[in-house]
C-alpha cells in the first residue's frame, strides 16, 4: 500500500496488519500460478512483501538484493480507462532508482525474430552501461535493432557520427541499423505505411531525473514516451 498517512491514522497497526495479510495472500496465489504455469528449470520465483510507499520499498529492494530489472504490468485494476500506463508505472519510470524498467501491456506479443526500436533522447550518452541489457535481449531473440535519435544540425552532426561509431562497438554481434530524421513518423507511431504495432519492443534511453524535476520544472518522461499500444516498453537510464 502506498498511503503515507496510514501510519498516522492507524496508531495501533491494525490497518498495517490487515494490509500485510492481504499482501501475503495475494503473493501466495501469484507464486502458485507462476510455479505451475511457468514450469522452467531456468526460472526461480520468490515473493517479497514490504510495507510503505512503493518507491521507498523498491529503492530498498534494488539496493538490498542487487535487482537488475524491474518488471511492471502497464495498468492496474483501478487505472483510468483509456490510459496506457497506470499512475504507479509513471511514478517508477520518473524515479531515480537507476534500474532498468520493463513495462508489459496485457496484449504484449513475443519478441522472437521481430524488430526492436531504441529511442535515444537528447543529451544522453550513447555509451551508457545499461545499453548492454538491450543488446542481450536483441541477441537472445535474434531481433533487429532500429536506433533513432532526434536530428542534430550544424556542428553537432560530426558528434552524431562519432556516437554511431561508439554504438556500433557496443552492439557488436547484434543486427542493427540507424534511422534518420525522415523516419520520425515511424518512430512516433504516426506512419500510415508502417503501423505502430510492427515493433516487438520499444526502448528509451533517458537521463535520470535531475534536481529540477522534483519541482516539476524538468522534462517529463510521460510526455516523451510515445504510446505503442501492443509493445512492451523498456526504459534504460544513464
Amino acid at each position: 500500500f502506498g498511503t503515507r498517512g496510514a501510519y498516522v491514522l492507524d496508531p495501533e497497526g491494525a490497518f498495517n496488519e490487515l494490509a500485510k495479510r492481504n499482501s501475503l495472500k495475494g503473493l501466495g496465489h501469484i507464486l502458485t500460478k507462476a510455479t505451475f504455469e511457468l514450469d522452467n528449470p531456468l526460472h526461480q520465483f520468490r515473493t517479497l512483501a514490504r510495507p510503505g510507499p512503493l518507491l521507498e520499498a523498491l529503492q530498498g529492494l534494488v539496493g538490498e538484493l542487487g535487482i537488475e530489472m524491474i518488471v511492471l504490468g502497464a495498468r492496474g485494476i483501478h487505472s483510468c480507462r483509456g490510459s496506457r500506463f497506470g499512475s504507479k508505472v509513471h511514478k517508477v519510470l520518473g524515479s531515480s532508482l537507476n534500474c532498468p524498467v520493463l513495462v508489459v501491456p496485457l496484449d504484449a506479443r513475443p519478441i522472437t525474430r521481430r524488430d526492436i526500436l531504441m529511442v535515444l533522447r537528447h543529451k544522453t550518452r550513447d555509451d551508457a552501461s545499461q545499453l548492454g541489457l538491450l543488446a542481450e535481449i536483441a541477441a537472445a531473440h535474434d531481433a533487429h535493432l532500429h536506433i533513432y535519435k532526434p536530428e542534430a544540425k550544424g556542428f553537432f552532426k560530426a558528434a552524431v557520427k562519432r556516437r554511431q561509431v561508439i554504438l556500433r562497438r557496443r552492439l557488436s554481434g547484434v543486427k542493427h541499423c540507424f534511422l534518420s530524421h525522415k523516419d520520425r513518423p515511424l518512430v512516433c507511431g504516426t506512419s500510415e505505411k508502417e503501423p505502430q504495432n510492427r515493433w516487438a519492443l520499444v526502448s528509451y534511453l533517458v537521463r535520470l531525473p535531475g534536481f529540477l524535476s522534483y519541482f516539476g520544472w524538468g522534462p517529463s518522461l510521460r510526455k516523451q514516451i510515445v504510446n505503442f499500444a501492443p509493445c512492451p516498453l523498456l526504459v534504460l537510464y544513464e
